[in-house]
């Protein structure tokens, strides 16, 4: 694990306490940095830049628009089920045999490739290794290719072991993912925590992974380092998936799903708060249709810095577009990507006139109206 502080360092270590009894699963082959979007689509735009390494392909285009008017869920009695869900949490967490396995963390996998890069590139050889000269860009290229090729694939935090094993492997490693940790309570129950907002006082609202190696039956989750007081999860609102199976046999993309849905405040109190704020729980289920799938969940529909970008290309290839929108750098973000302004006018009119026009800037991208 890296040895900085943790975002969530009580409730980290009380899971780390809670899964202390409990063998490690089997550790996972490093990771090369950028595997991003292989199999999404072929782009000649570069990927994103990011904190860690991504190599996990995210579902397809995600331009997609419902075919019809998605209402809300209101058949539920929340406040009974929250009731129900507090005493189930309660006698879980009171259960000294009760089952805690960590089956997913992204931490942990980050710390391995990180080490596993720097040790590649020159910068941490153990033993009398003879460090590489960094200024040998042509030896530092091939080391870097014929590594990737020695890995292979990369392999998620938990493989399984046969036909047999039905544990879901977990991930978030690709763009837009946040899930930090899964931890197994149950034959087809999880604790999940989400990893913050980049940037933020700790702020989880937004959640996106994936899971595979699924079995028709169905599956409890639990969210459970949110901090709002309330959610529209509590209103009808539901958690939106995406099957591969049937985006590739049925061509049906993101639905909303889950039943037993319920936003509640658990027992884990938030550190740094004076002990007077608690975190809460996003809690659903979900009846999985296929054998063998991989599905994405996400608190709505992802849209991504890859989706924007290609998105800018598309709308610059018109014709017609070169006079009303044009794209320069602003400014590059903290992670290290391209901050767009765009500026849309009409760019064919005379210069007396474009000095006469009024600027509106609306925010993000960076627009410049005209």
């Amino acid at each position: 694990m890296s040895g900085s502080a943790a975002p969530f360092p009580g409730f980290v270590e009380n899971s780390r306490q809670r899964c202390s009894r409990i063998s490690p699963l089997p550790p996972p082959a490093p990771l090369p940095m950028f595997e991003l979007m292989k199999k999404r689509r072929a782009l000649s735009l570069s990927p994103p830049k990011s904190y860690v390494p991504l190599h996990a392909a995210s579902p397809s285009r995600c331009s997609y628009l419902p075919p019809k008017p998605e209402p809300l869920d209101l058949r539920e009695d929340r406040q009974k089920l929250a009731i129900a869900l507090r005493r189930h949490d309660a006698e879980r967490i009171g259960n000294p045999h009760a089952q805690n396995r960590i089956v997913y963390d992204c931490d942990e996998l980050n710390a391995q490739a990180a080490s596993s890069i720097r040790a590649r590139d020159g910068k941490v050889l153990g033993g009398g290794s003879k460090i590489v000269d960094r200024k040998d860009t042509s030896h530092s290229r091939s080391s870097h290719s014929q590594s990737e090729e020695e890995q292979g694939p990369p392999r998620p935090y938990y493989t399984p072991t046969g036909p047999d094993d039905d544990t879901p492997v977990f991930e978030s490693r690709f763009e837009g993912g946040n899930l930090r940790r899964a931890i197994q309570v149950g034959a087809s129950e999880f604790d999940l925590v989400v990893r913050p907002d980049l940037n933020t006082n700790r702020h989880t609202q937004w959640f996106y992974f994936s899971i595979s190696n699924t079995r028709r039956k169905r599956y409890k989750l639990n969210l459970v380092n949110f901090q709002k007081p309330d959610s529209m999860y509590n209103y009808g609102m539901r958690p939106l998936i995406f099957s591969r199976i049937a985006a590739r046999e049925h061509g049906i993309e993101w639905v909303r799903a889950g039943s037993d849905i319920c936003y509640y405040r658990n027992q884990q109190k938030r550190l740094r708060s004076n002990n007077k704020a608690f975190y809460y729980t996003l809690s659903f289920s979900l009846e999985m249709k296929y054998d063998h799938d991989t599905i994405y969940l996400a608190y709505c529909y992802p849209y991504t810095y890859t989706d924007l970008r290609e998105d800018l290309r598309r709308l610059e290839a018109k014709p017609d577009m070169q006079r009303k929108m044009r794209r320069r750098s602003l400014c590059k973000t903290i992670g290290g990507n391209e901050c767009y302004l765009l500026t849309i006018t009409d760019f064919a009119s005379r210069p007396e006139q474009m000095k006469r026009k009024i600027g509106i800037l609306v925010p993000p991208p960076m627009l410049i109206v005209r």
